[in-house]
């Protein structure tokens, strides 16, 4: 059963460098197994193997989309990059359990 984590919701500022969401800003809870984040603004690329993503490569989120993580590895992994010229922000919400 999935439990949240306490410490409630981490926001993340997405930027023109290929960053993990603690660079970018998020404190990430050694227990969490699983993520859920609700993209606020812009769009973003993601690479959840921790390869660099660009603006034109990994996977594109945009404002309103949630963006579901499924392990500890690629919530550590994951790099994110702003699609275009604005800053994005995603707010985090972090779980533990199966």
């Amino acid at each position: 059963m999935l439990k949240i984590v306490s410490g409630g919701v981490q926001t993340a500022t997405v930027s023109s460098s290929a960053d993990t969401m603690e660079t970018d800003g998020a404190t990430v809870p050694n227990v969490a197994n699983r993520a859920e984040g609700y993209v606020r603004s812009a769009s973003v690329v993601v690479d959840r193997s921790g390869g660099t993503p660009t603006a034109t490569k990994g996977e594109q989120w945009n404002a309103g989309d949630i963006i579901i993580l499924r392990s500890a590895d690629e919530i550590r992994l994951a790099k994110f990059i702003r699609q275009a010229s604005t800053d994005a922000k995603i707010d985090w919400h972090f779980y533990t359990g199966t």
